[in-house]
């Protein structure tokens, strides 16, 4: 089978732990984003 699905099992720490500072630093953009335009 192809591996389209993902199971938490597969995931290794390492690549979460990356995709978890990418997600922080999405956010933490957005917001300084918004700030600035706001302002």
């Amino acid at each position: 089978m192809e591996k389209e699905l993902i199971t938490f099992e597969e995931v290794d720490s390492k690549e979460f732990n990356g995709w978890a500072e990418i997600g922080i630093a999405f956010g933490t953009g957005v917001v300084i984003g918004g700030a600035i335009v706001l302002t």
